[in-house]
């Protein structure tokens, strides 16, 4: 028989949305923590918990060792498992999954059929959606926008402004900073992709407003 690990306290709750979600006390210690909507939104097994004011609601789940703080929101099909970590004022909606090492801080915007995984770390106000694949040790911060179909692996660094989307495979050590780039077709873009090459491949005439 399962043992469980923590308890939803009925009398305390609160709207978010049109969801209704309550607080949760954990057993062991018995130390409050944050908001969920019902049991399938936190595992009772492993380490996995849900603290301060943050909230895990509709269909989303965090499972074995993950962690959900500070006033971080998941929510939609969204998953946070392994040991993952979704803080401070984070906004993970869709279907993302962030799992292994992933981290999403700040106030991050994820949405859609984004994987966050490897030790992969999304940060500041960065904006990620579609089916965006970040891994290894990369890195999106500041105020970048990364979307479509684009992978991320490597120790690739998107910063600043960026505004990237499209088909565009990036990889390597490169750091992306204040750029706006786009592809239709699939392109790849190393540690040995000349400056120029991204000119010629990527749509120039795109910017942040085009979302």
């Amino acid at each position: 028989m399962m043992t469980k690990k923590y308890i939803i306290i009925h009398d305390e709750k609160k709207v978010v949305g049109i969801n209704t979600v309550h607080r949760i006390k954990r057993i062991s210690d018995g130390l409050i923590g944050g908001w969920i909507e019902n049991e399938k939104n936190l595992s009772h097994y492993g380490d996995c918990f849900v603290y301060d004011n943050a909230c895990v609601m509709n269909k989303a789940s965090v499972r074995d060792d993950a962690e959900v703080s500070g006033s971080a929101i998941v929510c939609g099909n969204s998953s946070v498992s392994q040991t993952a970590l979704v803080t401070d004022n984070a906004r993970i909606l869709g279907n993302t999954m962030i799992f292994e090492n992933g981290i999403a801080k700040g106030k991050v915007w994820i949405n859609g059929d984004v994987k966050i995984f490897g030790n992969a770390k999304i940060s500041g106000e960065s904006q990620i959606c579609g089916a965006v694949w970040i891994s290894d040790w990369a890195k999106i911060g500041d105020e970048s926008c990364v979307m479509d179909n684009v992978k991320v692996f490597g120790s690739v660094q998107i910063m600043g402004f960026s505004f990237v989307h499209g088909k565009a495979l990036i990889y390597g050590n490169r750091i992306i900073k204040d750029k706006f780039l786009g592809s239709s077709s699939e392109i790849i873009i190393d540690d040995e992709t000349q400056n120029n090459d991204w000119c010629n491949n990527f749509d120039k005439s795109v910017t942040k407003k085009a979302i």
